[in-house]
């Protein structure tokens, strides 16, 4: 069981750490914004925020779909 729960358990750290990374940099440009009375700039930090978040799951499909090409189409797909 531990050979299965191993590659999930590290991805899932690697995520948790990432998106804790990711929080802690949003927390501190919205600190920042808010110190040099900014605030009327939050909006495009959060449109920012969540084009980052559809780029990223947009990338993720498509080497989702690019993980499952057969052999057959990968060939065609490498030009060889």
């Amino acid at each position: 069981m531990t050979d299965t729960l191993t590659p999930y358990l590290s991805s899932f750290f690697i995520l948790f750490r990432e998106g804790f990374e990711a929080l802690l940099i949003s927390i501190l440009v919205f600190t920042y914004l808010d110190k040099v009375n900014a605030r009327h700039q939050r909006p495009a930090v959060i449109w920012g925020l969540i084009a980052g978040v559809v780029v990223s799951l947009l990338t993720a499909l498509a080497v989702k779909k690019i993980a499952a090409i057969t052999h057959a189409h990968q060939e065609l797909f490498e030009g060889s």
